[in-house]
């Protein structure tokens, strides 16, 4: 909650001197050459189709009983979307043109930052186990205050 304040007195003492956005920022921002704009399309329609996949593809094997959608599934299944989609984005922004060798090799040091601090928060997060490292054991089942029943049924 404290940080939720700092964050308000932060944007009230910045806004008061801000002023209001001229129409360059309003405007449209359609793009005037007709190759662009098929791009833009092109992108546009990729995107679409990838949320439709997406939804879809889950929905059907769902629905036609080829796989069990549970929370855990649903987890693991976004668990490696998020990889996959970080891996993909570090990739493109190394490998895109125009960085200098000096801005690469800085990339890869957020890259690393970033992998090391995915590692610790995937560490951090896990529930305690019976350890060495663990003086306060934690219950290895949580199999009583799990619900077991599957979303949109009755337990």
């Amino acid at each position: 909650m404290l940080a939720g304040v700092g964050m308000t007195l932060g944007l009230v003492s910045v806004c008061p001197g801000r002023q209001a956005p001229g129409r360059s920022r309003t405007a449209s921002r359609a793009p005037r050459d007709p190759e662009a704009a098929r791009r833009q399309k092109r992108g546009l329609a990729i995107a679409a189709a990838s949320i439709v996949a997406l939804i879809g593809v889950p929905l059907v094997l769902s629905l036609t009983g080829v796989v069990e959608i549970t929370a855990n599934f649903v987890g693991n299944a976004l668990g490696v979307l998020l990889i996959a989609l970080t891996v993909g984005v570090f990739g493109w922004l190394l490998s895109s043109p125009g960085w200098t060798p000096r801005e690469r090799k800085r990339f890869v040091a957020i890259g690393l930052l970033f992998l090391a601090a995915a590692m610790f928060w995937s560490a951090y997060d896990r529930p305690a186990r019976r350890s060495l490292c663990s003086p306060i054991a934690a219950p290895t089942t949580a199999s009583s205050a799990t619900p077991t029943h599957r979303v949109g049924s009755n337990p």
